[in-house]
């Protein structure tokens, strides 16, 4: 009598189109920190960072508000 092994299936996670950076050769490029996202220990914001120039963009923004 043999005895066969059945492997658990896995749970398919559907990640959202905002969690993916780009697509290259149809597999999706994820942002560093999506599962943390999907988890729910941060939000989009905090895992999407911004380049200098824009971060210049938002400090002058910033002070032209004031």
């Amino acid at each position: 009598m043999e005895a066969i092994i059945v492997a658990p299936k896995k749970r398919e996670r559907r990640v959202p189109a905002s969690l993916i950076k780009e697509v290259l050769d149809g597999q999706p490029i994820y942002y560093k920190g999506y599962r943390s996202v999907m988890y729910g220990h941060k939000n989009l914001e905090e895992i999407m960072g911004a380049s200098s120039l824009e971060g210049l963009v938002i400090l002058l923004h910033s002070k032209i508000i004031e």
